[in-house]
């Protein structure tokens, strides 16, 4: 009863549930579209994180005696802490770059 019911409203609106044989075909295709080329990629891109070496060189007596490499490589959170230890005021409110700025002339200006 209730079945008929159902299909009375699925025909009033003029859509008919899709069949079993379809909903399969969808699911493999989605599969053979979707999952399938993300696993490649996955792979692909862990050959070659594997294969690749770091780009940054080892750190020698330009990376201890020069201020702007060793800032260049600093994360936000490092730059502030050092802003914290130079006593810089506003630190907090500073995007990156500004940041770099203002740390380099407190540097610059103590040497």
């Amino acid at each position: 009863m209730n079945k008929q019911i159902e299909a009375k409203k699925n025909n009033a609106n003029g859509l008919n549930p899709p069949s079993k044989t379809l909903i399969k075909i969808y699911g493999f295709l989605a599969i053979l579209l979707v999952i399938i080329p993300e696993w490649l990629a996955e792979f692909t891109l862990g050959i070659e994180n594997r294969s690749h070496v770091s780009g940054l060189p080892k750190k020698d007596i330009a990376w201890e005696t020069n201020p702007e490499l060793r800032i260049s490589i600093m994360s936000i959170k490092e730059l502030r802490e050092l802003a914290m230890q130079l006593k810089i005021r506003g630190y907090a409110r500073e995007n990156k770059d500004f940041l770099k700025i203002r740390i380099l002339k407190k540097i610059k200006k103590n040497k």
